[in-house]
């Protein structure tokens, strides 16, 4: 399993940016966000670059991935116990991909795309 662990981002947009690029490459199972993420603490300055909101953004966009990838995993496996089913009929990636068109509602992505 890969793993990424990430903390004190401060909430620096380039430290984020940076996290982002390393989540990327690196394709990981699961981020872990240990804390300090978007505040600087009282005894440390204000990061140059200092942008909460647009550190929420990249991160939230992560977390919907991370979310995806889990509820899909499970669903298959969920598939690969029902008698008679195989890899066949596991979901792939492209139906999951659809979340967005729901703002991140699964039970309408279930209900329109996958309960059948």
């Amino acid at each position: 399993m890969r793993l990424v662990i990430a903390s004190d981002i401060h909430g620096a947009a380039d430290r984020c940016a940076k996290l982002m690029e390393a989540i990327e490459e690196i394709q990981p199972d699961r981020v872990a966000l240990l804390g300090d993420l978007l505040y600087h603490g009282p005894r440390n300055d204000l990061p140059e670059d200092y942008a909460p909101k647009q550190v929420i953004e990249m991160l939230n966009g992560i977390a919907n991935e991370n979310e995806v990838k889990m509820r899909m995993q499970n669903l298959n496996k969920a598939i690969m116990k029902v008698r008679g089913l195989g890899e066949a009929y596991q979901i792939g990636a492209a139906y999951f991909k659809k979340i967005e068109k729901y703002n991140g509602d699964f039970q309408k992505l279930w209900d329109f795309h996958l309960k059948g």
